[in-house]
């Protein structure tokens, strides 16, 4: 089964989801930077993959992305973009740099890294607790790239539907706006299960 066989009840409940998800990713985030942040979720959506590609306006946007693969009760893909100066800004704020100053060396890759990893993997937390399921993540893959050139990496791994699950953030820590999106991607047999386990079954 795929997004596109879905009814509207099964789209909110996955956006509802998401909604949770994003809360509890942030709350960790603050914790890491020990900052306040607040964070609101702009939209949560289901969407074709060009869809998402053009999500900060074009498929051939320069944003930073951080890949986890999820494995365990279920199967699929979580992908973190941010524009530019949005990833730059999260970076910063880890190393107590200007984001300005920073360019994209190894400490500044493996920042975004860490940062990805915080807020995918609480994302997939708090989707176990309320699913009671069990999820693996893989160590994080990070990469600047065009928007497009990134979820195409995800489509070659997964023989799923054309939609993907798009959670659009806004955070606010030191005064800095900053952009985020999170891309998650079930295997058919997987968003089935996790449809199952919140009383959604198709």
């Amino acid at each position: 089964m795929g997004y596109e066989k879905l009814e509207a009840d099964h789209l909110d409940a996955l956006k509802e989801l998401g909604n949770i998800g994003a809360g509890n990713a942030v709350t960790a985030l603050s914790t890491f930077l020990n900052t306040e942040i607040n964070m609101e979720v702009v939209e949560a959506k289901l969407a074709t993959f060009n869809e998402a590609a053009s999500i900060f306006g074009s498929p051939e946007k320069e944003v930073a992305g951080v890949y986890l693969a999820i494995s365990g009760n279920l199967k699929g893909h979580v992908l973190y973009l941010w524009p530019i100066q949005s990833a730059k800004a999260i970076a910063g704020m880890l190393m107590g740099m200007n984001p300005d100053e920073l360019e994209f060396d190894e400490m500044t890759m493996s920042a975004i890294s860490e940062i990805g990893n915080i807020m995918s993997g609480s994302y997939i937390t708090a989707l176990s607790s309320f699913t009671g399921m069990t999820f693996e993540l893989s160590p994080p893959a990070v990469a600047v790239d065009m928007t497009g050139a990134l979820l195409d990496g995800i489509i070659s791994l997964t023989a799923v539907g054309d939609r993907v699950l798009v959670i659009q953030t806004s955070m606010v820590a030191y005064g800095i706006r900053i952009a985020g999106v999170l891309v998650v991607l079930f295997e058919p047999d997987s968003l089935l299960k996790l449809l199952e386990s919140i009383g959604m079954g198709v």
